[in-house]
């Protein structure tokens, strides 16, 4: 059984991982888009969470840590995530992959890249980030038109 728990704990880090690229890269295109930083967007991000009285949640760090260039600051973060709540890192993946969705069709309707090409180019990026060949930190994954 617990060779059963530990195997679902690795396939549930690599759907964190996978989205988080995902997430990330995203960030970085329509930060790109705005003419801004990553860093600008994320912090205007969880400004407007504030206002709205959600609580900090680990994503923001996470968003962040995918874009440097030392992939083992996100392993770690995620790594204490699952050995501290279990709750907290499922809540993450569910949040990653909101908003992961919402900034695909954020760049539908800005008319940056249809949601097709746009899921077409996340699933090369991811596809390269487990090949171990990071994609560029620009946030290049998405095809501007």
């Amino acid at each position: 059984m617990a060779d059963a728990d530990d195997e679902g704990i690795q396939r549930l880090t690599l759907l964190a991982l996978g989205t988080a690229v995902c997430a990330s890269d995203l960030t970085a295109v329509l930060a790109d888009h705005k003419n801004t930083t990553t860093q600008q967007l994320i912090d205007e991000l969880v400004a407007a969470r504030h206002d709205k009285g959600a609580e900090d949640t680990a994503m923001p760090d996470l968003l962040l840590a995918m874009r440097t260039d030392d992939p083992g600051q996100a392993a770690e973060l995620l790594g204490n995530l699952i050995a501290g709540d279990h709750d907290i890192f499922l809540d993450l993946i569910v949040e990653l992959g909101g908003y992961a969705a919402t900034c695909v069709s954020l760049l539908a309707v800005l008319e940056i890249s249809p949601v097709e090409d746009t899921l077409a180019e996340l699933e090369e990026t991811v596809q390269q980030f487990f090949a171990g060949k990071q994609p560029p930190r620009t946030g290049t994954a998405v095809q501007r038109q």
